[in-house]
């Protein structure tokens, strides 16, 4: 398949979301910037999830792609979704999060005018009724330390050349997979755009599992392991190896509390 040097691909995992997606995939399709795929790919769902993205790919065949694979975990998921991504920029939305129709323009519109390889903007969490229960927002006079230790996907946009090129790609896990993705990209970025606006909507379900404390098999090392060896070869490359370890740090604070969450 051919590659684009233009638009972004919005790259989905998708399992057991037949109760959110139609959400999410409408809040990709009222975006005011029309340069954009969806790719979607369905880990073996067990309920109506690719009946419902397959009526939608009916509806706009021009602009969403799907594969459907047996379950495989959501980083084999994340690993796939990544090789089929053709545009010149790619962002994650996980299957019941949502966008502002301004996102992806606004997220582009700076990754051009800094020739950025990555975009990191803020993201709203909220209720599944809408209800606003946290706002991260990153001034930009506060960079780059506040937006080093937010390593989830929400609000962050990739071009996909510099991905490639570092060779990153998700370790065989299943939660906190993008903690080791992100800093290792966060690190290695030649030009790390950060944005004072929040146009990601994250979903928090009650009782969800990164609500929950943790166990110590939870905790990613191999991928963290990883992380360090390729940012450590890389030392020449980075910016400001001080920050990494900085965050490296505060990543393994945050597991202790989460570890011993009443």
């Amino acid at each position: 398949m051919s590659v684009s040097d233009s638009g972004v691909s919005v790259l989905m995992p998708a399992y057991n979301a037949a109760d959110y997606i139609e959400k999410t995939l409408q809040s990709v399709i009222n975006q005011q910037y029309t340069d954009y795929e969806i790719v979607i790919v369905d880990d073996g769902s067990s309920d109506t999830t690719l009946k419902v993205i397959e009526k939608w790919q009916r509806n706009f065949p021009e602009k969403i792609k799907i594969k459907a694979q047996k379950n495989s975990g959501v980083s084999e998921t994340r690993n796939t979704l990544l090789s089929l991504a053709r545009k010149k920029y790619f962002t994650f939305l996980d299957s019941d999060d949502y966008l502002d129709s301004d996102y992806l323009g606004k997220l582009v519109q700076a990754a051009e005018e800094n020739n950025a390889d990555m975009v990191i903007s803020g993201q709203r969490k909220v209720s599944n009724e809408g209800e606003l229960i946290a706002l991260i927002h990153y001034p930009v006079d506060q960079y780059p330390g506040t937006a080093m230790r937010r390593l989830n996907f929400a609000g962050k946009l990739y071009r996909r050349e510099f991905v490639q090129n570092t060779g990153v790609h998700f370790q065989k896990q299943n939660l906190y997979e993008d903690n080791p993705f992100n800093l290792a990209l966060m690190s290695l970025a030649d030009n790390l755009t950060i944005l004072p606006y929040e146009g990601y909507n994250q979903i928090v379900h009650v009782g969800s599992i990164t609500a929950r404390k943790i166990t110590n098999n939870q905790i990613p090392y191999k991928a963290i392991e990883e992380t360090v060896r390729l940012v450590s070869e890389n030392k020449n490359l980075i910016k400001d190896y001080d920050l990494f370890v900085y965050t490296l740090l505060s990543f393994f604070v945050f597991f202790i509390f989460k570890a011993n969450k009443n």
